[in-house]
């Protein structure tokens, strides 16, 4: 398994009290990783991930290590998941598709 399958695995929603938004909180229990060297990878990729600012690059607001486990806070996004939604028009995967296009290659410039 890579650190974005792990990371991805369980995900809750999660309201901080704060203000009104609500964030997108996934985690993961290190027990799981048997190649512990997946761990310093998930970690860096969450730094990483932390430092990036692009409208379609989703916003890591907070991590936290505890009991085990590492906790992402970010943005949350409405409309489902890919898998429960009915299929894309020509035009929207077109959409999507430039979308994916300057989020990697803003990526590639940093």
């Amino acid at each position: 398994s890579t650190s974005n399958e792990l990371l991805s695995s369980l995900t809750d929603s999660v309201n901080t009290g704060d203000d009104d938004k609500v964030y997108a909180m996934k985690y993961i229990h290190y027990n799981l990783i048997k190649d512990k060297t997946l761990v310093d990878e998930l970690r860096n990729e969450v730094a990483l991930l932390r430092t990036l600012d692009h409208p379609h690059i989703v916003r890591i607001h907070s991590t936290y290590d505890w009991q085990g486990q590492m906790f992402v806070v970010m943005e949350a996004f409405s409309g489902g998941d890919l898998y429960t939604r009915e299929p894309y028009t020509e035009a929207e995967a077109a959409r999507i598709v430039a979308s994916i296009l300057s989020a990697l290659s803003y990526m590639h410039g940093k």
